[in-house]
């Protein structure tokens, strides 16, 4: 199989990975409307960078994954509580920084976008699956060069997203500044959903 075809295979299993409304996404959009859009790239980098791990572990550790995640409900516990702090913390936020203090020391946005895409483990066995399809119908071939052109094409595609949801948050806040007011209390309101879902699917786990 072609370098093209690994590299294509890669950007689009990344951009359907990445278009439905996520953590990242939520972070890239806020980070955006809150500071600027180059900022929020930053952010993306980090986490297109982290998400190379996942389609890495995918290829060489799928089997362990597989049977460690779904057997270790601690695990997906962490992922529900850790999505609703971050709920809480977009929920509050306007109330705890009004005043904005200048000897206060934040995050760096490149840390966030690595952690955030941390936590997004779910996304685990979407790139199991890509690579399980892509071995058993067009021949994925795991030598060095051909893996890093497919992690290229898993870079661009997910970069390449995000930055279409930060252009397009940037786009509606100079047009609404309604949503820029209840930005923070959306995403937090989204964040407890995707902990809702989460739980939701440790139920059927147990069930």
């Amino acid at each position: 199989m072609s370098y093209f075809l690994h590299f294509f295979l890669g950007l689009v299993a990344s951009i359907i990975v990445t278009l439905p409304l996520g953590p990242v996404n939520l972070l890239v959009v806020n980070t955006t409307v809150c500071k600027n859009l180059r900022t929020a790239m930053v952010v993306a980098s980090a986490a297109s960078l982290m998400e190379l791990l996942k389609p890495l572990l995918a290829i060489y550790f799928s089997w362990l994954i597989t049977r460690h995640i779904e057997s270790n409900m601690y695990i997906q516990l962490t992922v529900v509580l850790a999505f609703i702090l971050i709920g809480l913390y977009f929920l509050l936020k306007k109330n705890t920084s009004s005043e904005t203090d200048p000897n206060r020391r934040e995050m760096p946005e490149f840390i966030k976008g690595v952690l955030i895409s941390f936590l997004n483990i779910p996304a685990l066995p979407f790139w199991i699956f890509v690579v399980a399809y892509c071995e058993g119908t067009v021949g994925f071939d795991f030598s060095i060069s051909t893996v890093a052109m497919f992690l290229a094409g898993v870079f661009s595609g997910r970069y390449t997203t995000l930055w279409i949801y930060g252009r397009l948050s940037q786009y509606i806040l100079e047009r609404s500044s309604v949503i820029a007011l209840w930005l923070d209390r959306i995403i937090a309101v989204l964040f407890f959903i995707l902990s809702l879902v989460q739980a939701v699917r440790i139920l059927g786990f147990i069930g």
